[in-house]
């Protein structure tokens, strides 16, 4: 089976569930840009929609402080990888009035 570097096992344990015999590959890589000639606090917000996002900005910020940075996420992997990075999420999706990140900060927006 052809997976990404970043893969969650969930593939794996269907696959073994279903008593398949199976062996995996990496096939695709995750490369990060090279970001670390932004100027992060010329932002308000940063969105991030998968947890590679937070590893990026981990690999191009290592020394990065929120400075009053808010961070809005998409998906429980993506929360629980801000929190892992010891960041707390301003606004998060999808949830059931905001199944979308716009939604969400849409109602964010409104409610400042």
């Amino acid at each position: 089976m052809c997976v990404a570097d970043s893969s969650k096992a969930d593939i794996h344990k269907i696959f073994v569930k279903a008593k398949l015999n199976h062996t995996s590959g990496v096939f695709v890589k995750t490369v990060y840009s090279d970001l670390s000639n932004l100027a992060l606090s010329n932002y308000d917000m940063l969105v991030f929609y998968s947890p590679s996002d937070i590893r990026s900005l981990q690999e191009n910020f290592p020394d990065f402080k929120p400075n009053g940075i808010q961070f809005a996420t998409y998906g429980p992997a993506t929360l629980k990888a801000l929190k892992g990075a010891k960041l707390t999420s301003t606004v998060v999706a999808p949830t059931p009035e905001a199944p979308s990140i716009a939604k969400a900060l849409s109602i964010y927006f409104e409610q400042k």
